[in-house]
């Protein structure tokens, strides 16, 4: 046996002859129960060992580094790992780690020459050691976010430019809006953003303008496999038709093969959305649930056949909420959105098209397409904005969803690229948020948003999505 998947069981104790699975190359026991871990002498061959989501106090990186000597990818996040002043053997080759969502107060970082990804998201560090590109001369992706940093001097001096993407929000840095980073980087997230500028935000986003402490949160992060963001979020919340007409608009446009899509798609939508309503909608007193939601499939239209000039193509996913008591929710491809509930439930507002799905796969079959390995000429969207080239084999036709909001019933609005779907089911998205905000109550709405949002994000990562992860969450209230 070379590779062994026990993830999400209720595995609490693992049997005593376990350690003689010595000829394993992969294991993985996420989202179990368990409390201790074998001892793994011997195990010469593992590669990958994942242990998030269980409920592990003590994990000996050392001897587990140093026994384990071709392990190149760790993940044990959110477990209640205390590691304090743990050292990592010379024999070490690990190349990926994930240890966010611990009780991690301090690390050394000696003998990780190799690294390339380091996740330590809600921990409680409260310093980065000097020369830390020295350390980890290797490193690409680090995410230090939700810890009790005072200061990121020691991210500030790195000149390794090697560094794609760098993750220090929700700390309690001072002047982080000062940071400068390597001009190499394609993504540092500093802080929570709510000023209306939308040149001073990383390229992927368009922020456009957004009422300060409105609760909304975003977070995102390139893949651990990926060498640039292609995807592109927008949050508007203070849209003004007129008197009568107020729009909030949410969206993720995820991109493949490219950026060019997903971000033209961003940076046009709010404009023709409100062209569009202005136009036919501002002398209306009123304006009917259909109304909003055809205004919106023509908006996305527009973007579609405006997006010929470019080769690639993007997934999209759109939720415009109508003076506070109409969510319209449309979608292209695998980004989806999903209404939580106050007593726990979920609805999906959103249809996933892949070439898997029965409908779908008929649909391209009829029109004499082919499906090789799930995939459309590679993809594996079946409708996209953009992907002009493989029309009309993958088409740019929207789901649909209308819902009434009860803010006495809907509560919460996720919205995500496939990052986080690969591998989190809707109600569990929901939960993971929920249950962050039950154990953060700082007293700032939106902080603790923000904190969901990056908890939904690293234990995506943590349980193994190797995308682009890109989320927004929106809590529901008058």
């Amino acid at each position: 046996m070379f590779v062994l998947d026990l993830c999400y069981n209720q595995i609490k104790n693992l049997p005593a002859s376990f350690h003689t699975l010595n000829q394993l190359v992969s294991l993985d026991i996420t989202r179990n129960q368990l409390t201790q871990f074998v001892n793994m002498d011997g195990w010469t061959k593992i590669t990958d060992l994942f242990l998030s989501s269980n409920q592990l106090q003590n994990l000996d990186l050392f001897h587990i580094s140093e026994s384990c000597h071709r392990l190149a990818r760790l993940s044990a996040g959110y477990n209640k790992i205390q590691s304090d002043h743990q050292k990592w053997s010379p024999n070490s080759k690990l190349q990926q780690l994930y240890l966010s969502g611990n009780v991690i107060k301090s690390m050394s970082f000696d003998n990780l020459q190799n690294l390339t990804v380091l996740f330590l998201s809600e921990n409680e560090l409260e310093s980065i050691p000097q020369h830390l590109d020295q350390l980890l001369p290797m490193i690409r992706h680090l995410d230090f976010s939700c810890n009790k940093l005072t200061n990121v001097d020691a991210l500030q001096q790195c000149t390794n430019e090697r560094i794609l993407s760098v993750n220090f929000c929700l700390n309690q840095v001072q002047d982080a809006h000062h940071y400068k980073p390597n001009h190499l980087l394609t993504e540092v997230t500093s802080h929570q953003i709510s000023h209306k500028d939308p040149n001073q935000l990383a390229p992927h986003q368009s922020l456009y303008n957004t009422k300060v402490n409105s609760k909304w949160a975003f977070a995102h992060s390139i893949g651990p496999f990926r060498t640039s963001m292609e995807d592109s979020m927008v949050i508007n919340n203070d849209i003004t038709i007129n008197d009568n007409l107020h729009l909030q608009l949410y969206a993720v446009f995820d991109g493949h093969a490219g950026e060019n899509t997903a971000k033209f798609a961003a940076e046009r939508l709010q404009p023709v959305v409100v062209n569009i309503f202005e136009n036919k909608y501002a002398q209306l007193q009123t304006i009917d649930a259909q109304c909003a939601e055809q205004a919106l499939c023509e908006a996305l239209e527009t973007i579609d056949k405006q997006s010929e000039q470019f080769s690639d193509g993007c997934t999209a996913v759109v939720v415009m909420i109508v003076n506070k008591n109409t969510c319209v929710a449309v979608n292209i491809g695998d980004a989806r959105a999903v209404l939580g509930n106050v007593d726990g439930s979920v609805m999906r507002l959103t249809h996933d098209h892949k070439p898997s799905d029965p409908s779908e796969r008929n649909r391209v079959l009829e029109l004499g397409g082919v499906i090789m390995g799930g995939r459309i000429n590679g993809y594996a969207v079946s409708r996209a904005i953009g992907d002009h080239f493989c029309r009309p084999f993958i088409s740019s036709k929207p789901h649909t969803c209308l819902v009434d909001l009860n803010y006495g019933v809907h509560d919460l609005l996720v919205i995500a690229c496939d990052g986080v779907w690969d591998v989190h089911s809707d109600l569990h998205a929901v939960e993971v948020v929920n249950q962050c905000l039950r154990e953060n109550r700082s007293g700032d709405e939106q902080r603790d948003l923000f904190r969901a949002a990056q908890r939904l994000m690293g234990s995506s990562i943590c349980d193994r999505s190797t995308d682009n992860i890109s989320v927004i969450l929106v809590k529901l209230d008058h």
